[in-house]
């Protein structure tokens, strides 16, 4: 149940504003809802309460993970669906680069800068194994083939060393049964017999079968 809606007259805002708000029973402030967000906004001790209450918040990993979860599906859907945000958004990152905020923020090797670049080399090959990755550089930056092109040359390669490799698997099985063979005419090893019972032990087979039966 919500709260018993008041029949009591609007009282206009002690900001100014031009609004109004609706009194009620434990109500502290005299500013409208926006006023007081503002005039809380503001405050360094409750903005010191609040972050302190977030950071408690977002100790635990499932929550900060969906947190961040549902703003980056919001920011998207508001970068696709709201075309004045999105030019702010691109004015802002530009001016961010410009700037190098970032840059000196975190210098060239420290610990933020070589997660970041691990992070987005992953995402950016996470298809191409390791030992390929340099000759796929190569084919991008010494040959200058385009990125879909060098990624199709890598994959044929890959898929041409897999077969290669079952090949050589296969031969080196070949080849050690003819060595056995080999050895076995040289007389370097012998056939084991085949086992035959000393006496007959009955119309049963080893497993217990009746030999009727089959």
């Amino acid at each position: 149940m919500g709260r018993r809606k008041s029949t009591a007259a609007l009282v206009p805002c002690s900001n100014a504003c031009g609004r109004s708000y609706e009194p009620f029973k434990g109500r502290k402030t005299t500013l409208c809802y926006p006023c007081s967000l503002s005039a809380n906004g503001r405050n360094p001790k409750k903005n010191e309460k609040n972050r302190a209450a977030m950071l408690r918040r977002l100790a635990d990993p499932a929550i900060r993970a969906e947190t961040l979860r549902i703003a980056q599906e919001g920011r998207r859907r508001k970068l696709a669906e709201d075309p004045e945000f999105r030019a702010r958004w691109q004015e802002m990152g530009r001016a961010l680069g410009k700037s190098n905020a970032m840059h000196n923020k975190h210098p060239k090797g420290s610990p933020a800068r070589m997660k970041a670049a691990a992070t987005r080399t992953e995402t950016m090959l996470g298809w191409c194994p390791l030992e390929y990755r340099d000759e796929y550089r190569r084919l991008i930056h010494s040959k200058r083939l385009r990125a879909a092109y060098a990624r199709a040359v890598i994959e044929a390669q890959i898929k041409d060393d897999a077969q290669k490799q079952r090949a050589r698997a296969a031969k080196a099985q070949r080849l050690s049964f003819d060595e056995q063979l080999a050895r076995i005419r040289e007389g370097k090893a012998s056939v084991v017999a085949k086992f035959t019972p000393s006496a007959d032990t009955g119309p049963y087979t080893l497993g217990g079968v009746a030999s009727g039966m089959i």
